[in-house]
């Protein structure tokens, strides 16, 4: 969660728009073997986070069409 303390303020300064209100900031970790990523991103479960509940919800959301399994972290 460094990246968010360094990539969050730096973007909202830059774009002067905030995030969790004017943008989202969601991740979704790859944890794929190379040359079978498409059969696991069905397969595997998909952790997802993100900055606030929305943008977890959006991230969930999209990847509702990818996998049946979802692992949603809590907001930090």
């Amino acid at each position: 969660m460094e990246n968010q303390k360094i990539f969050i303020p730096y973007i909202e300064k830059l774009s002067k728009k905030k995030c969790g209100v004017d943008w989202y900031y969601a991740f979704a970790p790859e944890r794929t073997i190379e040359g079978a990523a498409l059969n696991e991103s069905r397969e595997l479960p998909q952790i997802v986070g993100g900055y606030d509940e929305k943008s977890s919800l959006l991230t969930q959301q999209l990847f509702k069409e990818l996998t049946h399994t979802i692992t949603l972290l809590p907001p930090h």
